[in-house]
């Protein structure tokens, strides 16, 4: 997140700046770090070149901070989506979603599914999820007194966050006809939080985020022979998100001196590096907006079915305000981050997912089921910020489309009792060249386990459960030169994922 100095193109301080920097830190480098200088002279030229037009600093967070949701809710699934929609299916790792149809929260999975339930069921669930995030972190601040041209970033460097999350979701389906069946779904495939100290060494890339989200589908399906059933309905979803970051006051402050201002600029600022005269900004903004479901289930024999579903991409225009507060020395420097509520909107869009599951019972007790899921997050190519004064920002994200694979196994123990279990694996679609630290998440492989018990002819329960494996990310981030800073390091997360839920018939 590039929150600390972005330079105007247009101006002659900056370009001043920049020669003189890269003039001075060119000799004045020690020998391993000079070694790696070209490369970080290229990344400067490439972000000074980018047209800023009067971008407020906030909103180009905000933008960044919206769309990683934070390094909790990374964790929860790849991109920014949450699988844990249904006990029942988090008990076979997700193996089934399209294919299962046993309950009402096909009106989620598979709308078509609706087709193999009888009467009324309404499912009712709560997910609890614990994510287990450390993170490993060193890094600089620019100092123009140094020889080096840098400070080391006092604060933090080891961090360990231990969060917890409760996901609801109900959903609800109804038997009008033999052939026609309505449903409604309403959950939180979007939600996160997650909070540093304001002494994290990474805290000018990512100080808080938090996201709500609530998706609100609306589903019918139709039984067009024995075999073939569809399925279709629209998604209405309100997303709302924070995000805030630290300012590093001190360090742009050097970069005034060094663009040659005035060495009594800094006067009243604790040195380069130190935490306690930091600004923060703070950006909020909401949107609701539309997108459809389309399913399709086909019966092959008794003992096998398929199920294919597909979900489209929603274009969410998040409009909201930047508040910006920090010394005002900081605002001398850079006018950019006066102090100030500053306007604006960023787009966001959830992407497009297809999901083909197939279900085989193998006999009276078992079943055997897979899934294979596509996500199109190369949608996001680059974070585009609007601005009410005109402006505007871009950056290049160039995300690569990401795909789960799971399979599950189920085994009916005795008239009452259904135990399950599953496994997935799932590819990360951030690419080494743009993971940064609100984007940490890699691959991971899961196991899952789970029962259903039948209390009575109207009323069952669900229980599941799931651990996602460690992973992690290796992480460079910043420029002294653009941001003021920059920081390294690793950061790796581990999830445990509770769910119960119940389900009336009626």
């Amino acid at each position: 997140m590039n929150l600390a100095w972005p330079f105007k193109s247009s101006s002659f301080k900056a370009s001043a700046l920049r020669m003189t920097l890269l003039t001075k830190k060119s000799a004045a480098l020690p020998m391993e770090t000079h070694k790696a200088f070209p490369f970080k002279m290229h990344i400067c030229a490439a972000r000074v070149n980018q047209t800023f037009r009067g971008t407020p600093l906030g909103l180009m967070g905000m933008g960044m901070g919206i769309l990683s949701l934070g390094m909790t809710f990374q964790a929860l699934a790849q991109g920014y989506y949450i699988d844990e929609q249904s006990a029942k299916r988090l008990g076979d790792a997700f193996s089934s979603g399209a294919a299962d149809a046993s309950d009402a929260s096909t009106v989620f999975y598979n709308p078509a599914g609706m087709v193999r339930l009888d009467g009324m069921q309404l499912v009712g669930n709560f997910s609890g999820v614990y994510t287990q995030t450390d993170v490993t972190m060193s890094g600089v601040s620019f100092d123009a007194s140094s020889a080096t041209l840098s400070s080391p970033i006092q604060g933090a460097e080891q961090v360990k966050l231990d969060e917890s999350f409760l996901i609801p979701s109900v959903y609800f389906s109804y038997q009008l006809s033999p052939s026609w069946h309505l449903g409604a779904s309403l959950n939180v495939p979007y939600s996160s939080g997650s909070e540093f100290n304001t002494d994290f060494v990474g805290r000018y890339f990512s100080l808080k985020s938090d996201i709500t989200s609530v998706n609100l589908g609306l589903m019918a399906s139709y039984r067009i022979s024995a075999q073939w059933s569809v399925g279709l309905g629209v998604n209405s979803q309100y997303i709302e998100a924070e995000i805030q970051n630290q300012v590093n006051s001190s360090g742009i402050c050097q970069l005034g001196i060094a663009s040659g201002m005035s060495a009594d600029l800094c006067v009243g600022l604790d040195s380069s590096g130190t935490y306690t005269d930091d600004g923060n900004v703070k950006m909020k903004g909401d949107d609701l907006a539309f997108g459809y479901t389309f399913g399709v289930l086909y019966q092959w024999d008794f003992h096998t079915r398929f199920g294919l579903n597909y979900r489209s991409k929603i274009s969410h225009t998040l409009t909201g305000d930047a508040t910006i507060s920090a010394p005002d020395i900081v605002g001398m420097v850079e006018p950019m981050l006066t102090s100030r509520v500053e306007g604006g909107s960023v787009e966001l869009v959830t992407p497009e997912t297809l999901d083909l599951s197939g279900l085989y019972q193998l006999n009276e007790d078992w079943h055997l089921q897979a899934s294979a899921s596509w996500f199109r997050w190369s949608q996001f190519e680059a974070l585009d910020i609007e601005l009410d004064n005109g402006g505007g920002f871009s950056t290049a994200q160039n995300w690569d489309d990401s795909y789960r694979l799971a399979v599950g196994l189920g085994y009916q123990l005795t008239p009452h009792w259904v135990l399950r279990t599953g496994m997935a694996y799932e590819s990360t679609p951030v690419p080494d060249e743009t993971v940064s630290l609100d984007f940490a998440f890699g691959d991971f492989y899961a196991l899952s386990m789970g029962a259903s018990y039948q209390f009575s002819d109207t009323l069952y329960f669900d229980l599941g459960y799931q651990h996602t494996f460690s992973f992690n990310r290796d992480i460079a981030q910043g420029s002294l030169i653009v941001d003021s800073a920059e920081v390294s390091g690793n950061v790796e997360t581990s999830i445990n994922s509770l769910a119960l839920g119940v389900n009336w018939l009626f």
